[in-house]
């Protein structure tokens, strides 16, 4: 279940900079007593060489360059802290970019250390409300289920969305974000009702957004987590969540011509090989896979869509590319479409 939270939502969610919540910029700035002893001119360059550093170290990240961004980002943060109130917010700025590095380097212990620095700086400086604590939860949040506390997991996941909410509006692109990474906690964890819950609010906020004409490609990720759900649960014929998806797509401006499963519908499918790594190692459960069809009904790309065993998921990814479909006609023209195909492994 752990590796399942870092492959599923590790890579999707919290790798980048969460530039829109906190901003990297001058600001003003009052020395502590370990600098009153520096002149004016030093305190300045000192400074505008933090500045620099660390907008070098979030450049590299941006690269994926994390081991060339960390001594930057610890060298601004460490001048900053020498000339600045640990409180001031380029001082959190550092610190913030420094946790970022470190996390997306996998050194989860030191990571939370800092996070937790970071939030009782926020909450001192700016009250337990301060919208920049939400970032900071939603990673906390993903420490501590890595660490298997659960019920820490849930109640950071619980207080960045009533930030989140309180901060920007019941109905806000950021509330419609946290509600699926509580959809998606709720997933993992087993509890299929609030998990179902949080998805269909977070796609109804999500549509009513796009059909204001907001853009939110980003949401495509929550359709697809809500369909892993559902596939995964063996609902895979709810007739609401196709309605649901299909007003979703329509409001977002996708054009893609989506039909569902496919599994009932090939003209072939042949049967994936059952890996010896996984018969060995006793390992089922179910693939899904998104596939795109070509207009004389081969299919032409074939991906994961919800994580799993990685064995499993090349046998059935390959054996996708080898399944064919009756053309679909659109007013008696052969178009391209994409679905998604479902394999049960079991294990014996």
């Amino acid at each position: 279940m752990r590796k399942e939270l870092l492959a599923l939502i590790g890579a999707a969610l919290f790798i980048l900079f969460i530039t829109s919540r906190i901003n990297i910029c001058p600001g003003q700035s009052y020395g502590n007593q370990n600098a009153q002893t520096a002149s004016t001119a030093d305190r300045a360059t000192e400074l505008s060489e933090a500045a620099r550093l660390n907008s070098k170290a979030v450049e590299l990240f941006d690269q994926t360059r994390y081991d060339e961004a960390l001594p930057l980002a610890q060298r601004s943060l460490e001048i900053r802290e020498r000339y600045l109130r640990a409180d001031d917010d380029l001082v959190l700025t550092s610190l913030f970019n420094l946790a970022e590095i470190i996390f997306a380097r996998k050194k989860y212990g030191d990571a939370i250390t800092l996070y937790k620095r970071l939030l009782s700086s926020y909450e001192r400086s700016s009250g337990p409300d301060d919208s920049r604590i939400a970032p900071v939860l939603d990673r906390l949040a993903f420490l501590y289920y890595e660490r298997g506390d659960f019920d820490r997991t849930e109640a950071s996941y619980k207080r960045a969305l009533a930030i989140d909410e309180r901060a920007y509006g019941a109905d806000s692109a950021e509330v419609a974000g946290a509600l699926h990474q509580l959809a998606q906690f709720y997933r993992l964890r087993g509890k299929n009702s609030d998990a179902e819950a949080a998805f269909r609010r977070a796609i109804d906020m999500q549509t009513n957004l796009a059909e204001q004409g907001v853009s939110l490609p980003q949401f495509e990720r929550t359709m697809n987590d809500y369909y892993c759900f559902l596939y995964q649960n063996e609902r895979i014929n709810s007739t609401a969540a196709e309605e649901r998806a299909s007003r979703f797509r329509k409001a977002s401006g996708n054009q893609e011509r989506y039909s569902g499963v496919l599994n009932g519908r090939a003209l072939s499918l042949p049967r994936p090989d059952y890996p010896d790594e996984a018969r060995a190692a006793r390992i089922g459960g179910i693939i899904i896979i998104k596939v795109t069809i070509d207009e004389n009904g081969r299919v032409i790309e074939a991906g994961d869509l919800c994580g799993g065993y990685a064995p499993l998921i090349k046998a059935a990814s390959d054996s996708a590319l080898h399944a064919r479909f009756t053309p679909t006609l659109v007013s008696g023209v052969p178009v391209k479409v994409t679905g998604t195909i479902v394999y049960r492994f079991v294990a014996h």
